[in-house]
Parts: structure tokens; C-alpha cells; sequence
């Protein structure tokens, strides 16, 4: 399972997106793999890195909001979005 890259740009796509990953977060019952991070570049653009887990339970995320295959964030240049408070600690680093 790979990590994925998601760029978001405008400030609508980027509000619909964070709706959508915290309710993906939710129905999955919260699960400690779980994890998205993200690195704001502006108000409106917005890059997300999704582990390997939230990628796999997230088709229809990635199909609405298309996103590549990527190596992991390293840790200390993103933060958690959603996901187990110490997911970051899982981040190369």
C-alpha cells in the first residue's frame, strides 16, 4: 500500500475535502491507521498526505479528488489533520 499526495487549490475544494476526510475517519470507527496530514501552503491551496490505511478505505475520496502515489511526509513538515494524535510519530524522520 502506498501513501497518496493530494493538491487541493481553492478555498471550496479545500473545505469539501476536510468534510469528507473527517467523516471518511469517522465511519471507519476512528481507526488508528488512520491518518491524513497536511502541509498548507495558503488559505486555498493545500497539499494532503493520506497513509497507505485512509488511502485504501478512501476510493471514492481519491476518485472525487485525484491524487498520486508519494513517498511518506517527513515528520516536522506536516501536520495531523485528522487522525490518532501520535500517527506522526509513525512518519520517517
Amino acid at each position: 500500500m502506498d501513501w497518496y499526495r493530494v493538491v487541493i487549490t481553492g478555498e471550496g475544494l479545500n473545505a469539501e475535502f476536510r468534510d469528507a476526510v473527517e467523516a471518511l475517519f469517522y465511519q471507519t470507527g476512528q481507526p488508528r491507521e488512520f491518518a491524513v496530514f497536511d502541509t498548507p501552503e495558503t488559505v486555498k491551496n493545500t497539499t494532503y498526505y493520506l497513509s497507505p490505511y485512509a488511502a485504501s478505505v478512501g476510493h471514492s475520496l481519491l476518485r472525487r479528488f485525484p491524487g498520486s502515489p508519494c513517498s511518506p511526509p517527513a515528520r516536522g513538515t506536516v501536520h495531523l489533520f485528522v487522525g490518532h494524535p501520535q500517527a506522526g510519530e509513525r512518519l520517517p524522520g
